[in-house]
């Protein structure tokens, strides 16, 4: 049997705390390695968080874009 997941799983809204944990563990070592060591791990998750709230603001839910958003913050 082979595990399948459907666009709405993977769309699903995630806790602010975990998708900013997420992107600073996975996403920012490879994209953006100087800001990561500038300003450190707990810094980056504290304003991915920000961003994450700022989002929800605008009403961007869906992870890709929240995602998107927290890239172009």
């Amino acid at each position: 049997m082979t595990f399948k997941m459907t666009s709405a799983q993977m769309m699903a809204p995630m806790p602010p705390w975990d998708v900013a944990k997420w992107y600073v563990a996975e996403f920012m070592p490879t994209e953006f390695p100087d800001f990561l060591r500038d300003l450190g791990p707990a810094q980056c998750t504290q304003q991915s968080r920000n961003a994450l709230h700022y989002a929800e603001h605008f009403g961007l839910r869906r992870p890709d874009i929240q995602g998107q958003f927290l890239t172009l913050m």
